[in-house]
Parts: structure tokens; sequence; C-alpha cells
């Protein structure tokens, strides 16, 4: 490639990085803005979700005023009874940024109905692409991490209880953060439900940010040990998740993706993908950030790969 092609692709890559999450934004805020209206002119009662729609930023959980049922009712999404917890029921928590959330490109519907579910301010439903809880409304990879869970015949049935919002930094996740009581708030929700899984994939934001490993490692903690007070105990999958668009100095060796793999103990926290690693160029979309169709089967069946392996030793003990 010439230099001059090679200016010339740079500045169309950094000229999609800031025009992207701003269109993402923009229409996210006019899907918001139609929803209002239309609560005005029917005289809903206006009750605040802590997991609704929000756009690709880190906000307050309580930033708009949009209640669930309109959520509900824009996608078309098909109310189930929620399952009774028992021993072969999977309930995997999502937590992290866009990419554990709803910005990947291909919508998904699960390819068993009657057994996995998204469970969603007290009610389930039929999962598919948005996952209600998440920030977005486009395509994820959890949807088809709990087919093959359900296909590995790990769990009989799975709730997915998605928190994912877009640009987020660890730090909102730690103790006394906005995206740590939201999530708690939703966990006390669902209390009759047992987490047997946290998936974790976020990075990027902090990354941008030039976070510190110390700092991302000090968040983590307080984030696991919060999770525990509270009696989540499960097993915790995360990410090695660095890479979002084009960034000069990115390299594989940065102090977030080092902080990342020292968190791995292999007792009470896992790998699930590392997909600054995983991923191709095409396993990206045109923002070099986000799940390309082919990314999200990848980053799925990397933290199924994970699961099964931990559970079925588990399975295999005395």
């Amino acid at each position: 490639m010439t230099p001059y092609a090679e200016s010339q692709r740079r500045g169309l890559l950094r000229a999609t990085r800031i025009v992207s999450p701003l269109l993402v934004i923009l229409l996210t805020l006019t899907f918001i803005s139609v929803r209002l209206v239309e609560q005005k002119s029917t005289n809903v009662e206006s009750e605040t979700s802590s997991t609704g729609v929000v756009p690709e930023r880190p906000v307050s959980t309580n930033a708009f005023n949009v209640t669930s049922s309109k959520i509900v009712e824009s996608l078309n999404k098909s109310q189930v009874p929620c399952p009774n917890q028992a021993t072969r029921l999977g309930v995997l928590l999502v937590i992290g940024q866009s990419n554990s959330a709803n910005f990947a490109e291909k919508r998904l519907t699960t390819r068993y109905p009657n057994q996995v579910l998204n469970y969603f301010d007290g009610k389930c439903y039929v999962a598919s692409s948005p996952l209600l809880g998440a920030s977005g409304s486009e395509g994820e990879f959890i949807t088809p991490l709990a087919d093959t869970l359900i296909e590995s015949k790990i769990y009989d049935e799975i709730v997915i209880i998605s928190l994912g919002v877009g640009g987020s930094k660890v730090e909102a996740w730690s103790a006394g953060g906005d995206l740590n009581r939201m999530m708690f708030h939703v966990l006390d929700q669902a209390r009759g439900f047992q987490i047997t899984e946290v998936i974790w994939h976020q990075g990027e934001a902090d990354f941008t940010n030039r976070t510190s490993s110390e700092s991302y490692i000090r968040s983590f903690h307080s984030l696991s040990r919060t999770l525990a007070d509270h009696g989540v105990t499960a097993p915790i999958f995360i990410a090695i998740a660095t890479k979002c668009g084009y960034d000069e100095i990115w390299v594989k060796q940065n102090d977030i993706a080092v902080a990342q793999r020292s968190l791995i103990d292999n007792e009470t926290v896992f790998l699930g993908a590392d997909t600054d690693d995983l991923l191709a160029p095409n396993d990206r979309r045109l923002d070099e950030c986000h799940l390309s169709a082919s990314g999200q089967l990848k980053v799925a069946a990397s933290f199924a790969s994970a699961i099964t392996t931990l559970v079925s030793r588990g399975n295999d003990s005395p």
C-alpha cells in the first residue's frame, strides 16, 4: 500500500470512529424522544426503568423516563412464564460495555424459545436481540452462547439477565458506581434466581481513557467483592478486550490487557474469550470495534467452551 493510500485509510477510520458513535447516540435519542411524546399523549403512568435502552455512553440509570412496558411493546417481545430455580437452570448475569450489550451486527433469536429466556423488569421473555436490559438496539452474542449451552446439555433452561452499557468504564461497575447500584437494583428484583455465571466483556473504554493497570484491577476487585457481598458467588468469565477502532498506539500487551490477564486465577475468575486476539478484521463491524455476525458466533463459542469446561469439571468431581 502506498503512503498516500495508507494516509487515506487512516483518515477514513478516524472519521468512522467519530461518526458511528454519534449516529448511534442520535438514533437512540430519537427513539426515546418519540416514546416520551407517546407517553404524554396517552397519559401513560411515568415510571423510570433502571434497565431501559440507553445510548452508547456511560449515563445515569435514571437518565431517561421511559416505561419498561413501552420498550417491550416496541420490540414485539414474547412474554413467557419465568422458570422456578432448579439445579439445571442456568442464570447468566451479563455486564460490561457495548460488546456485552446490543451493538453487534446481526439480530438473533434463540432456537430454543421454551428454554432460553431474557429476564427484564420482573418478567421473562423469549430471548432475542436486542436483549432487554442492556443498551443498544442491534445484535449480541449472549443468545447464541445460551443456545450452545442448551445444545451441550449443560443446562435444561437458561435465564439471561443482560445489563451491559455501551461506553462504560470499570469504575462505574465498582462499589459506589451508578452501574453497580443499577445492577443490584435489578438483582434484588430477580432474587428468586441464583446466578450461575457472570459474563464480563469490558475494557475498551478504559484503554481509550488510559486507565492504569492498578486502577483497573482495584475497580474490578471492588466489583467482584460487591457481587460476593450480595450473594453472587458464581464464577466470573471475563474477556481480554481493549481493541475498539483504529488507535495507532494500541499494542496487544497494553496496561488494560495486562490487568485483565492478571485477574484470571482459575478459581473465581476465568478467561471467557480473548477478543483482542480471537477476532480477525472481518469479525468486527466497519467501526473496527463492535462484533460482526461472524464475531458474534466466535465470541459466543469461546465463552460457551469456557463455561462447559468448568461445569463439566464440577460434574466430574466426587
